[in-house]
């Protein structure tokens, strides 16, 4: 994972903005999480290192020096005065012509060049960093929602594999853009590639190979190509339990990426839930 940017770092109390783009912002606070400390004796190394590690999100420094990455799942910064002599720098994308005069008008957020975006929420006191759980992938929709998504392999009917991602705190997946349609195929095929055991389910393939999603098709919704044809699918696609087959992932050994299979058939599936 690399960050384009070049070198600069800024406190908010000390220095004024000269240029923008990714930056370290430094201020008063601390992190209520521990981590194994880093091996730099100074504030400006502890950051300084921090943005030149492509996974680090957050330097704190107080008398000893913590880095905190992107796979952490929760990190909490509480803001403190000067009298603690403690310190976080947060890594954060600025746009050239946006640079507010207070750190409290910016919302921390930094993308890689792969497109994951690692934003933080505002608290009463400071900041929050959330990751998705153990287990679940990151996927960034084009709104700004991040989701976690995971693949299970248990062969079940698709009524049940909504009920079992209920019981995970989730839902069955949805495919409600050109852009998610190619991910989650994407994704499948990764999972299905790394499986090294596989057992025959029927003449259609093996229980790693189709995963139910969320939906009924009203009509044809063969797809083969997520980016191109995605406007017929969604022309065909209800939520409405009345509709006709259920709807499912295929990997590539199938010559269509989306299609519909009788809703008794027992197969994997793909619950997501959204990153709040």
């Amino acid at each position: 994972m690399i960050f384009l940017s070049s070198f600069f770092y800024f406190s908010v109390f000390l220095l004024p903005f000269t240029s923008c783009d990714v930056k370290m912002i430094k201020i008063f606070g601390k992190v209520t999480e521990t981590t194994e400390p880093q091996a730099f004796n100074t504030v400006k190394d502890c950051i300084d290192e921090c943005f030149e590690d492509s996974d680090c999100l957050l330097a704190f420094f107080n008398s000893v020096c913590s880095h905190y990455y992107v796979s952490d799942q929760s990190i909490t910064v509480v803001e403190t005065d000067r009298s603690e002599g403690s310190y976080v720098a947060f890594k954060t994308e600025l746009p050239d012509a946006t640079c507010p005069a207070s750190y409290k008008e910016i919302k921390f957020s930094v993308t890689s060049t792969n497109g994951e975006i690692y934003s933080w929420k505002k608290t009463d006191n400071g900041w929050i960093y959330k990751n998705c759980n153990d287990g679940w992938t990151r996927y960034p929709k084009s709104d700004g929602t991040i989701l976690c998504v995971k693949i299970k392999l248990e062969k079940v009917t698709q009524q049940v594999a909504k009920e079992r991602c209920i019981e995970e705190s989730a839902v069955l997946a949805r495919v409600e853009t050109s852009e998610e349609c190619e991910w989650k195929h994407g994704f499948v095929e990764n999972r299905s590639a790394k499986l090294v055991e596989t057992v025959v389910l029927n003449s259609m393939g093996t229980d790693t190979d189709i995963f139910w999603i969320n939906g009924r098709a009203t009509g044809d919704i063969n797809l083969d190509d997520c980016i191109n044809q995605y406007d017929h699918y969604s022309q065909f696609i209800s939520y409405e339990t009345s509709a006709g087959n259920c709807v499912a992932l295929f990997d590539s050994m199938y010559p269509f990426s989306l299609s519909d299979l009788p809703c008794d058939w027992e197969i994997g599936y793909m619950c997501e839930y959204v990153l709040q």
